[in-house]
This record gives structure tokens, sequence and C-alpha cells, in this order.
């Protein structure tokens, strides 16, 4: 068997010399470990020679050449100062071609360089904070295609402390988010308008400059289904070359309940109603962008409540904390919970009826929303007011429960007892007016739309 193992080595020994270095290698692969002294001075002398080749691909610019005859040579499990000295260059180049990506304003770019660093088990000092760093200016991106361009900024302003000397390309990436931020607002200010008035050609023109600048935005996506849907229906019933050219008839009005709306409860207090099911809380500033803006030192947009088949979830965007616990992935929210916002803003989260999807927040702290209420509905299908638990909102003196709930046509309401809606007496099911009072017994509420300020 000593004998064969020779001739095998000298096989191995003969194809290294005639200068075929990878035949070498490969057969003398299988006499890993290399325990003998004659495997192990062949082994070293293949071991430098992929190293000096690897050199070789490096001075030719060809790097991913180099990497393989390293990654070859330490196969061969022999200690050598060279391999550990071709590896550091080697970690070095790509850190400085990462480096290179994010100071050209390209972070895709430098997180592949990365993931392959990564996979041929490179380390350095720098690799976490540059792994980091790149991750940041991608979920910035992120941001900024989700509309949330403050957030954007400000996570672009942490990589560009975080890149003294090579802070170039985020530089002119932050002017770009802050150029379509401005294009954005401008552009979103006429589509509110645009929805005020039903105007559904106009809602899908400036849907699409929105979505050209923030492609994911959520609210945007809404309102253009929203019209795009009635139109659609509108030319299958009217073919004409007006509808075909660019879609200018003016079809009916979306149903309004889609924004959102107060309702007034006399002797009982105000409530901002949102029927969207994704909610975001944030600082009442005067670009404002959240769902409902808050006045409290919190981050423009702070955290979003997003419904979902069965459960709520709390998506942080900024410090959060709910009952004490720190927010740092999507929470699923039960009900009864206290949520605290930066350091001191302090919100009550609660489900008051089983079952159902309809949640209520209101202010612990001194900070309230700009709208003068004294909390939030996050409608599902329906709100209830009753006298007593289980309802939504508790009105003392209500004789029947007051069910309103979301109809094919908009909103409508119901109850056991006779009510007077917008001045007209009924007994059953009932649409309500986009404005209207309603009185049931001896209570009295009124349901008005909200500015669109707080258009989700």
């Amino acid at each position: 068997m000593a004998s064969t193992n020779e001739a095998q080595l000298l096989k191995v020994k003969t194809t290294f010399e005639s200068g075929q270095l990878d035949d070498a290698f490969r057969m003398l692969l299988p006499f890993r470990p290399l325990k003998t002294p004659k495997a192990r001075e062949l082994g070293l002398k293949i071991l430098r020679s992929l190293a000096y080749r690897a050199d070789r691909h490096l001075n030719n610019d060809n790097s991913d050449e180099a990497w393989a005859d390293l990654l070859n040579a330490e196969s061969l499990a022999i200690d050598d100062p060279v391999i550990e000295k071709l590896r550091q260059k080697l970690t070095r180049l790509m850190i400085a071609n990462a480096r290179g990506c994010l100071r050209e304003g390209d972070p895709k770019r430098c997180e592949e360089i990365l993931a392959r660093l990564r996979d041929r088990g490179g380390s350095s000092s720098d690799l976490d904070l540059l792994v980091t760093t790149c991750l940041t200016w991608l979920e910035s991106r992120d941001l900024a295609n989700l509309g949330e361009f403050q957030n954007s900024l400000a996570m672009l302003q942490r990589v560009e402390r975080r890149l003294p000397g090579d802070e170039q390309g985020v530089r002119q990436e932050k002017e770009s988010v802050q150029s379509k931020m401005q294009d954005f607002e401008n552009l979103q200010g006429e589509l509110y308008k645009a929805v005020s008035v039903k105007d559904d050609a106009k809602i899908l023109e400036l849907g699409n400059k929105l979505l050209a600048i923030s492609p994911r935005h959520p609210e945007t996506l809404r309102f253009r289904k929203f019209a795009l849907a009635k139109v659609s229906a509108g030319s299958a019933d009217d073919n004409s070359e007006q509808v075909a050219r660019g879609f200018q008839k003016r079809e009916p009005a979306l149903p309004w309940f889609h924004e959102p709306f107060y309702l007034w409860i006399d002797g009982v207090g105000g409530y901002l109603v949102i029927t969207d099911d994704r909610v975001s809380i944030g600082y009442a500033g005067h670009q404002a962008s959240a769902s409902v803006p808050w006045m409290a030192d919190i981050g423009r947009v702070h955290c979003v409540f997003q419904r979902g088949s069965e459960r709520f979830t709390l998506e942080a965007q900024l410090p959060c904390k709910v009952n004490e616990v720190v927010v740092d992935q999507p929470m699923i929210l039960k009900g009864d919970e206290e949520i605290t916002l930066g350091n001191s803003c302090r919100v009550l989260f609660s489900l008051p009826l089983q079952g159902s999807l309809t949640a209520l927040v209101r202010p612990l702290s001194i900070h309230r929303p700009t709208a003068p209420v004294d909390g939030v509905v996050l409608m599902g299908q329906t709100l209830s007011l009753g006298r007593e638990a289980p309802a939504h909102i508790l009105v003392p003196g209500l004789a029947k429960p007051v069910i309103i709930f979301r109809s094919r046509n908009g909103l409508s309401i119901r109850s056991e007892s006779p009510l007077i809606v917008a001045g007209k007496k009924v007994t059953g099911p009932h649409p309500i007016p986009e404005e209207a009072s309603v009185i049931a017994g001896s209570i009295s509420f009124s349901i008005e739309p909200a500015a669109s300020t707080y258009r989700p």
C-alpha cells in the first residue's frame, strides 16, 4: 500500500514539475490530510505555486481567479504565512471595492461584493460596519419607495456619518431624495384635491406620476386602484372615443367612507375614524405625512398599525415600546397595550369588542393628535355604540346599541330602536349621507368627513 501511495505521489510530482499545476492539485486532493513528509513537501510546493499565480491574477485585475487559487491552496490544510498574507490582501481589496461602490452611490453592488466576501470566509474589523452601512442605505431606498422620505433621509444621514471621506455618493442620494420628496408632496397635494372632487381621470394621471417617484407608496396605490376600477367598469358600458383616449369620462364618486371621518357624540366626546387597514402615527410638523399627525416629539412616521385578516400588528419605524417591551420586529397586538412612542408619548391600544377588528387608540400622556378628539378609531367592518360593554364606544343613556357599518355603497347605520338620520325617521339599516346628524332617543351625534390631512 505504501509503495502504491509513493507511486501516486511521484505521478503528482511529475505532473507538477511539467507545469500542469491544476492537474497536480486535483491529483493531490485524495491524499489529504497530508501526513507524510513527502506529501507535505509536495503540498507546500503546490500551495505556494497557487499563491504565486493568485498574485499574478491580481496584477491583471482578475480577483475572482485569485480567490479561486487561494481557496484551493487553503483546502490543502497546510499552515503557511504566504496564504494568510494573500487572504488579507484579497480581503482588503474587496472591502476597498465595496467602499468604492458606496462612494459611487451603488449600495446594491456593495451588498453583492460583501456577500461574496462572506461566502469566501473573509473577515476584517471594517466588515461588520460596512455591511450595516450598506444595508442601512438599501433600507433607506425602500422607505423612499414607500413615500417615507423623512425616515429615508434620517437613515442616509447615519450612512453619511459612517463614510468619512467616502460620502460623495450618499450626499448625491440625499439630494435626490430631497428633490423627490418636494416633487412628491406637490403632486400629493394635487392628488388630494382630485380625490376630494372625485376626478378619476386626474387621480389616474397624478397617481402614475407619484408612482414614478415612489413606486410602492400604499396610499397612492390605493387611490389609483379604486379610480382604475371605476374607470374600467365605466368603459365596459361606454366604449366611446373619449373614454378610450384617456379616461376623461367622469365616473360615479368613490364611496365616501374610504376617507377618514369625525364622529361627534354629544356629552361623550369626539373621535377620528379611519377605515384604512394601514394607519401610521407621526409628528405634526408642517411636513407631516403620517395618517394621524400627533403633537409629540416623535418621528415623521413613527409607527404603523396594520390590520390583517385576523389581527392587528404594530410596526415600529422608530423606537417604540409595548408594555415596556422594546419593539424590534412587527408585534401582534391583542388589546389593552400601552404603547410608548419615543421617550414620553404614550397611547393605549384597545380592542373593546371580541371578534371585531375595530380598535381604539387613546392618548395616555399629555400628547394629542392635532384633531380635537378623544381618540382614534381604526374601524374594521363595524363600529358599535352602546351604553355598556361590550361596545367600541360607551355612550351612557343610549337605549339600544347603534351600529355603524360598511355597506356596498358607503356607510350605513342600524339599531333596534328607530333613528332619525339627517332629519328622516328610519327603522332599519339606512345609508349615512356624507354629512349627517343622527338622533337615537335622547342621544344625538353627527358624522362628517375629516380634513384631507387625515387621509391615510
